[in-house]
């Protein structure tokens, strides 16, 4: 007991409790994750079955794992191309250290979706059969043909801030020779 009647811990009992108080205020202190990520906003495409995602949060930065500035840390463009869809849904599962975004188009032949796995401990992006590397580019274009191949084009940084209209033509000006990519229109506001 310290003279203040507080019990005295020691070694790694320290330890195990900064772990557990990272995960009583929902941060990634011991986990060994990189990024703390808690919302994704996602727009629906006003010329294709498609969705535009972006996903913000902050980078854990150094040996005590201190939070660095808000920002977008994941772009993803997904366009279904030639399918008749009657609805979109679009899911986002937290976890550790995987987050999972999808999304899923009804159509009369049953579901079409695209799922994409972030690993924040790796800093890996998993779409379909593909491992890519985050950190060499955050922004992803994602074609689900007709065929259910997946086509995927990964883009250096976008930067840590674009809003869904600066994203869309960062993709355009890497993308110059990409038909469909120069057809992808945002909804129009009214």
């Amino acid at each position: 007991m310290t003279p203040l009647g507080i019990p005295l811990v020691k070694g790694p009992t320290i330890a195990a409790l900064l772990v557990l108080l990272g995960a009583l205020c929902s941060c990634d202190i011991g986990t060994g994750e990189k990024f703390i990520v808690t919302s994704a906003t996602g727009c629906d495409l006003g010329s294709h079955n498609g969705t535009l995602c972006i996903v913000p949060g902050n980078s854990l930065v150094g040996h005590g794992r201190t939070m660095g500035p808000p920002e977008n840390l994941l772009y993803l463009l997904i366009v279904c191309p030639g399918i008749a869809a009657s609805a979109h849904g679009q899911s986002t599962e937290y976890g550790h250290p995987v987050n999972v975004y999808s999304s899923a188009w009804a159509t009369d032949k049953g579901t079409v979706s695209v799922r994409v796995r972030w690993n924040k401990r790796s800093d890996k992006v998993l779409i379909g059969n593909l491992e890519l590397n985050r950190g060499a580019g955050n922004m992803f274009v994602v074609e689900r043909q007709p065929t259910a191949k997946l086509v995927v084009t990964q883009l250096a940084n976008a930067g840590p801030n674009l809003g869904a209209e600066a994203a869309v033509a960062f993709i355009r000006q890497h993308m110059t020779n990409d038909a469909l990519v120069a057809s992808i229109r945002l909804p129009t506001r009214d």
